[in-house]
């Protein structure tokens, strides 16, 4: 029993680590651009650098 209480903690620390990543990478203006570029029809258009420009500098990670 303490064996597998101890596994899943691990499992959960490893979980929110990787969310925590997922979350800074797609935060970054340059690939966020990207996946706007090819999700969101308003921006299909768009340049990458003009894309960019329009994300604002106040990203926020919750």
């Amino acid at each position: 029993m303490k064996n597998e209480l101890a596994e899943d903690i691990g499992l959960a620390a490893g979980k929110s680590q990787y969310d925590a990543q997922c979350k800074r990478v797609l935060a970054n203006k340059e690939i966020l651009a990207w996946i706007l570029k090819h999700t969101v029809k308003e921006f299909a258009d768009m340049s990458i650098r003009r894309i960019k420009k329009c994300i604002g500098n106040d990203i926020q990670i919750s």
